[in-house]
């Protein structure tokens, strides 16, 4: 770059200022995030909570292995395990899901899982709620 283009260019930015709305945006943008974040966080905290202490009728939304959406229902607990009744219904999406949530709607079967299993689903969003009724 030549000594005259370099004066140009100074001169060119030099009365030249970035937008104030663009910080303001992207605070408001990183703001916004790191609230959803929180929040995210501390639903996981409470359905922590919940799982290591379950009470009977307790609903578990979940995510299936095939991408659909159901609902496990706490039949009873142990110290370490949860029995749950699996929902025979799936829904495509999370909308709607409180039509499923019938008791006609679950099996005459429970399977039993460690709480820890739980656990896990819930730190890897497989089961994103846990209702108490």
């Amino acid at each position: 770059m030549t000594e005259e283009m370099r004066s140009e260019y100074r001169e060119l930015t030099a009365g030249t200022k970035p937008p104030f709305w663009q910080f303001v945006g992207t605070v408001a943008v990183l703001t916004f995030a790191i609230y959803m974040w929180t929040e995210a966080r501390k639903d996981d905290e409470k359905y922590h909570e919940m799982v290591n202490a379950p009470e009977v009728g307790d609903i578990y939304r979940y995510l299936t292995e095939d991408g659909n959406y159901s609902t496990f229902k706490v039949y009873g607990s142990q110290d370490d395990s949860i029995d749950l009744i699996p929902n025979m219904y799936e829904f495509t999406t999370k909308k709607g899901m409180d039509e499923i949530e019938l008791d006609s709607n679950y099996a005459d079967l429970y399977f039993t899982y460690a709480k820890k299993d739980i656990l896990h689903w819930i730190d890897v969003d497989t089961l994103f709620k846990v209702k108490r009724p």
